[in-house]
């Protein structure tokens, strides 16, 4: 009789490891793996590929001179961090002649939390894509001070922070949470997107953005995205136009994505838009909603159609809009809620109510601008509930009726 024998194997991961940088005190000759035998430089750290669940801690009250790119990509449940440790201020990372003073490129299943940084050209904080990876997820970029990125802008995928896919990598499962980004002559405060496919779920909250060329806080190409309980002033710095008009916070080619409860003001442009909130072409199913938009030299909320699409199911409502339209040029053409259509793009249902709106421009401009709209589809056009208070006679403007 013989007897059959199972062997059962079982596979662990590989044990986690924790490293240890001080740029002030450390060496890189040393293994790392303690406070007492830390690392010193970037250098060191991106010469170094980790493994997924491995750690990466910066001491609080040190400043690294030279850029991070850390190597290697984490798992499902095993991110790679980068975090801080010790007691004192953020540590920083300084990088002013560098690409961007933290890079991730073809990697995922990362989180970065408690670091400031300071330079870059293009970027801050970069994570993109272009080479040989087909999927990049899992980033957490938590409680980041990121400011002074420095160049002349030449695209809208630049600025502070950047996560943008490249090629044909899928980017999902995006946060961004506490991070505070200040200071770049680049386009973006915070600039995520999608490419030949859709970011799915992205997320941007608890943020603050000030004192960018371009765009505050944006979500392009993306499915099922966020932006709450952030602000930004201070945009649209640019003197001369060059690749766009920028906004606060928006987003474009967007499916099912909600920006609520947030505050945008002291927005500029030196062309059209200068405004605080956008829901642009190609996006569907989109809801701004409950959020403050005030001082702004364009509109407080806009819905636009073009590129030979129908801009669908867009809301609006219950936002509070407060000294908007304050520059001529833009009060001209634009209302505090202003919608537009062109180059064959249309709107196909939209609901604009329970918004209040005190609108007092330097000319006798209407408060909703609907004039240039091309409606489309079977979905309903809406304007209802609305609290306007104005110090000019025009109120509501609109191509076609609207109920």
């Amino acid at each position: 009789m013989h007897r059959a024998l199972a062997v059962i194997l079982f596979t662990c991961p590989a044990a986690a490891a924790t490293y240890y940088v001080d740029c002030t005190a450390g060496s890189d000759n040393r293994a790392g793996t303690s406070p007492e035998s830390a690392w010193r430089t970037p250098a060191k750290v991106s010469a170094t590929t980790f493994a997924p669940g491995d750690s990466i801690l910066f001491r609080r009250g040190a400043q690294c001179e030279g850029s991070l790119w850390p190597k290697g990509s984490g798992e499902n449940g095993r991110a790679i961090r980068i975090d801080a440790y010790g007691e004192g201020p953020l540590p920083i990372l300084s990088a002013p002649r560098a690409e961007a003073a933290v890079k991730l490129f073809d990697q995922q299943f990362w989180e970065i939390e408690n670091l400031e940084t300071s330079g870059g050209n293009p970027y801050g904080v970069f994570i993109g894509a272009g080479g040989t990876a087909t999927s990049l997820k899992h980033f957490v970029l938590r409680n980041l001070v990121v400011h002074d990125v420095s160049g002349n802008v030449k695209q809208k995928s630049s600025g502070l922070v950047v996560i943008a896919a490249g090629g044909d990598a899928a980017l999902a499962d995006i946060t961004i949470d506490g991070v505070t980004a200040f200071r770049t002559s680049q386009w973006a405060g915070i600039f995520i997107s999608g490419g030949r496919t859709r970011a799915r779920n992205v997320a941007v909250r608890n943020s603050i953005v000030h004192d960018v060329a371009g765009d505050g806080i944006v979500i392009f190409l993306a499915e099922n995205g966020r932006i709450e309980k952030s602000a930004a002033w201070h945009t649209g710095l640019q003197e001369k136009e060059t690749i766009g008009t920028p906004n606060a916070i928006w987003t474009w080619s967007c499916r099912n994505c909600v920006v609520e409860n947030n505050e945008g003001f002291w927005i500029d442009s030196p062309g059209l838009d200068g405004g605080v909130y956008d829901i642009d072409w190609g996006d569907d199913d989109n809801i701004v909603q409950q959020n403050y938009g005030h001082d702004a030299q364009g509109y407080c909320a806009a819905v636009f159609g073009a590129g030979n699409r129908a801009t669908t199911n867009s809301a609006v409502r219950y936002n509070i809009c407060v000294n908007n339209g304050r520059s001529p040029k833009l009060a001209r053409r634009q209302g505090d809620i202003f919608t537009s259509t062109w180059d064959g793009g249309s709107l196909d249902g939209l609901a604009i109510d329970h918004n209040t709106v005190i609108w007092n421009p330097p000319i006798d401009a209407p408060a909703v601008q609907m004039r240039d709209t091309v409606f489309s589809g079977g979905r309903p056009a809406t304007v209802s509930d609305n609290l306007i208070y104005s110090s000019v006679p025009s109120l509501v403007e609109a191509g076609k009726p609207v109920i």
